[in-house]
């Protein structure tokens, strides 16, 4: 889907910087919102600082082969019940402390906001062969302030299979056959390829599945999702889960999911 940004970003000019050593990669901007590609053989991921992926035309936030399969992977969170927000919002005191830092097929950066939330975003691609690339994105939550700090985390995820909007099909379950997690599993209608939005941890509370709209993810609080619907489609897929994450002063609390081809 051709997507403009629900709560608008600065997009800025990025320049890299290559150590040949170990092919790393860095941000020349302390921003944080410019994309970098990160690669195994044919799996790629376009990423930036604050853990986000997409709004690329072709879908190549990530792609397989250069076949382009995803509209956007955002993060959102709700602070101490505040407006749900993406991170790296433009006006709410996000800051990039570690700008992305690529090496071989794994991307870490780490991103604050104010002085009462900490996040380290871990995102790595790996290629597995035959087509199936497995994109693993881990997010740290450390709280900074002195008093407890509630976040509702809401990785929120628009896959457009095989370069378009049209036709993708899509079944949650709360215990996946394979995973022994809850997982979403996505195709394209009249197609056999499997891709996944798993939630690795278990700690998810809530998911939706649901048609994209320009107004997919906002709201005031730790909105509740919908659990539904399931099976969907065939239509322009979104679909999103619910970490709710009570930190005491200094804690830390890590969310793991698991996206890309499966099958």
């Amino acid at each position: 889907m051709k997507r403009m940004l629900a709560i608008p970003l600065l997009i800025v000019n990025m320049a890299a910087v290559r150590t040949a050593a170990r092919q790393e990669k860095t941000e020349a901007t302390i921003l944080g919102s410019s994309f970098l590609p990160v690669t195994d053989g044919q799996g790629a991921i376009r990423i930036n600082s604050f853990g986000n992926a997409g709004f690329d035309p072709s879908r190549l936030g990530f792609s397989i082969g250069g076949v382009g399969h995803l509209a956007e992977f955002n993060n959102y969170v709700s602070i101490n019940n505040g407006r749900v927000e993406i991170t790296g919002e433009s006006g709410l005191g996000w800051s990039v402390v570690s700008p992305l830092a690529i090496d071989g097929g794994t991307a870490t950066s780490t991103v604050q906001r104010q002085d009462a939330l900490q996040i380290r975003f871990t995102q790595t691609v790996r290629d597995n062969g035959g087509g199936l690339v497995d994109w693993f994105v881990s997010a740290q939550f450390t709280n900074l302030s002195g008093a407890e700090l509630d976040v509702c985390y809401f990785p929120y995820l628009d896959y457009d299979l095989f370069g378009t909007e049209l036709n993708d099909t899509a079944t949650y379950s709360a215990v996946d056959d394979d995973f022994v997690r809850p997982a979403v599993r996505v195709r394209k209608l009249g197609r056999e390829e499997v891709f996944v939005f798993v939630d690795l941890d278990g700690s998810s509370t809530e998911w939706r599945i649901r048609q994209w709209t320009s107004d997919s993810f906002s709201g005031e609080g730790c909105i509740t999702l919908d659990d539904m619907v399931t099976p969907f489609g065939p239509g322009d897929f979104t679909s999103a889960y619910k970490f709710p994450i009570a930190l005491a002063a200094g804690e830390a609390v890590t969310i793991d999911l698991r996206l890309g081809r499966f099958q």
